[in-house]
């Protein structure tokens, strides 16, 4: 698939173009060392993929702004740093992968083969950021919470960032049976009926929208074959 490298350090960028058109499954169709760039090359080229490498904040803005001027573009973010804000600024901002600096090559075309089908792909680290913020997640404001259990608050969280049933089961490795059983007895207690509702009850309390759907997380690769 054809994808646009973007990265401010020239060796660096040279070295890791050079390392993914090796792979034989990439092929790097242009690269650039700024958001300008990246902008100008995304409106002429229209990758499958922009890598892009680029510090919060201007890293997400580039990000919009790409989708914004190719939507057929995916956006994969490397080397992000495991911080919840960071995460949810690249995922708001369009991207479907966050690779985090410690990955291997290997990782990355994963994260890369991904994007291009549309799968949503996240390093193991940065989504073990991702459910540290959900465990953070204070519902004890509202006494209609409290009796939720753990599993239970884990998943009101996933439907509030609009992931279906099923998708709620692949992630936490459940069967559906199980997730319907949990989704009914949160409704129950908080005497809701719909997802939109529970949704609602979320995000007026400070939650919500830090899942995708689709989501799938890298383990540690080995070797490319």
């Amino acid at each position: 698939m054809q994808t646009l490298l973007v990265t401010r350090v020239a060796v660096f960028r040279d070295t890791l173009a050079d390392a993914l058109m090796a792979t034989g499954r990439i092929s790097v169709v242009a690269t650039a060392q700024d958001s300008d760039a990246a902008l100008v090359a995304a409106h002429r080229r229209r990758p499958d993929v922009a890598l892009l490498d680029l510090p919060h904040p201007y890293g997400p803005a580039t990000a919009s702004a790409i989708r914004a001027s190719s939507p057929g573009t995916q956006i994969v973010a490397f080397a992000v740093r495991a911080r919840d804000t960071e995460i949810l600024a690249w995922g708001k901002a369009g991207a479907v992968g966050c690779v985090s600096a410690s990955e291997s090559l290997s990782s990355l075309v994963i994260a890369i083969e991904h994007a291009a089908n549309g799968q949503t792909t996240f390093s193991e680290a940065l989504a073990g950021t991702l459910f540290a913020a959900v465990a953070r997640f204070d519902m004890s404001r509202a006494p209609e919470g409290d009796s939720l259990t753990r599993r239970e608050r884990q998943i009101l969280e996933l439907v509030a960032s609009e992931l279906s049933n099923q998708q709620i089961a692949d992630l936490l490795h459940l069967q559906l049976p199980t997730v319907k059983n949990h989704v009914r007895s949160v409704y129950r207690k908080l005497q809701v009926h719909r997802r939109e509702d529970a949704r609602a009850w979320v995000v007026s309390r400070g939650g919500g929208g830090e899942y995708q759907a689709g989501t799938r997380f890298l383990k540690p690769a080995g070797p490319l074959r």
